[in-house]
């Protein structure tokens, strides 16, 4: 199945681009970028990087492209040191991901998401049946090797592992989700056994 993964060079987008790598059931990976990416592009030949300068932009020529996308990984924006500038706020976090979900459905009448783009989104997904948007709230997201303790994090009610993130992101692109809306108490749940389950099949 194709997926579309964007903000892949970020610090959460580098662990969901490994997820989806050793995920068998995706078969093509089409990767938004600014610019080539050679780096990426030469990890796997299920990977193709689509270099746009305009995200708010989807030309015709792309649409035999963006069509069969089963889901779409969105983690362009800022991040928990490197936040968006407010001034782009609505364009990065609420523009960008609309555009795409709007090519998506015009073009094999397919998603992405934040903030205002929840309700918008949704909206979507609500009045075209083959349309779906999961909006995945994650909070404070902490490096794989933080130092931070297990039992600190848990006690946080609002802090994942980006291991954990891009586990449970993968698994909803590619199984799909009964929910809407996933909080972070079960992201990290599913994060948490996904990367259990697979470092038991890695022995």
């Amino acid at each position: 199945m194709k997926y579309i993964l964007t903000g892949t060079s970020g610090f959460i987008g580098t662990e969901i681009l490994t997820h989806c790598l050793s995920n068998p059931l995706i078969t093509s990976l089409l990767i938004l970028s600014r610019r080539p990416l050679p780096d990426i592009a030469c990890l796997a030949p299920i990977i193709k990087v689509i270099v746009r300068e305009n995200f708010l932009e989807y030309p015709e020529s792309l649409k035999s492209e963006l069509t069969g996308v089963k889901a779409v990984l969105w983690a362009l924006g800022g991040s928990n040191s490197n936040p968006t500038p407010k001034g782009k706020c609505d364009e990065v976090e609420v523009q960008y991901p609309l555009a795409l979900a709007k090519a998506l459905i015009e073009a094999s009448k397919s998603p992405a998401e934040h903030g205002l783009a929840e309700t918008k989104l949704l909206k979507l997904a609500e009045e075209n049946g083959n349309f779906e948007a999961v909006v995945v709230k994650c909070g404070y997201v902490l490096k794989k090797e933080s130092s931070v303790p297990e039992i600190l994090v848990e006690a946080s009610k609002n802090v994942i592992r980006v291991d954990e993130l891009a586990a449970a992101m993968v698994e909803l692109a590619v199984m799909g989700s009964r929910s809407q809306t996933i909080g972070i108490a079960e992201l990290r749940s599913m994060g948490k056994r996904l990367l259990k389950e697979r470092k038991e099949r890695d022995k």
